[in-house]
């Protein structure tokens, strides 16, 4: 289905509403716009890394934040002595 909108003096569009709702672009919600070569290309951007969350699979359990920086620590420690 295709969709317009006009281009305001400003530069501003309005993205119709059926199509925020499909792909989930809420109020102050992030788009970004994408060069191609045969057009621009709207996306749905994501602001937080939090967002990104459980996007990759991995069979290695995440043991916490705590657990991380003490790896960390002992890495940093062990480069630095060896």
């Amino acid at each position: 289905m295709t969709n317009s909108a006009t281009v305001t003096s400003k530069g501003q569009t309005t993205i119709p509403k059926r199509l925020r709702d499909k792909y989930g672009i809420t109020l102050n919600g992030k788009v970004k716009w994408v060069e191609r070569p045969d057009g621009l290309l709207l996306q749905n951007a994501t602001s937080s890394v939090d967002e990104l969350v459980g996007l990759l699979q991995s069979s290695i359990p995440y043991a916490g934040k705590d657990a991380e920086r003490a790896a960390v620590g002992k890495y940093l420690a062990d480069r630095q002595t060896g």
